[in-house]
C-alpha cells in the first residue's frame, strides 16, 4: 500500500462507518455490550481456573516424579 491509497482507503471506512451507524438500534446495543461484558468475565474466570488446574497438575506431576525416583 502506498500513501496514496490511505485517503482513499480512510474515506471509504469513514462512509461505510457513517452509514452503518444510524441503523444500530439501541436495543442491539445494549444487546452487544452485555454479551461483551459476559464474554470477557467468562474468559476471565476460565482463564484462572485453568492456570490452577495446571499448577495442581505440575504438583501432582513432581510429586509422582519424587516417588517413582525413591523408589528406585
Amino acid at each position: 500500500m502506498n500513501f496514496k491509497e490511505a485517503p482513499i482507503l480512510a474515506g471509504t471506512a469513514g462512509g461505510t462507518l457513517a452509514s452503518t451507524l444510524p441503523n444500530i438500534g439501541t436495543e442491539h446495543l445494549i444487546t452487544t455490550c452485555i454479551l461483551a461484558l459476559v464474554g470477557a468475565t467468562v474468559s476471565f474466570v476460565m482463564t484462572l481456573i485453568l492456570k490452577k488446574l495446571l499448577a495442581i497438575l505440575k504438583q501432582f506431576r513432581l510429586f509422582l516424579f519424587t516417588k517413582s525416583k525413591r523408589k528406585n
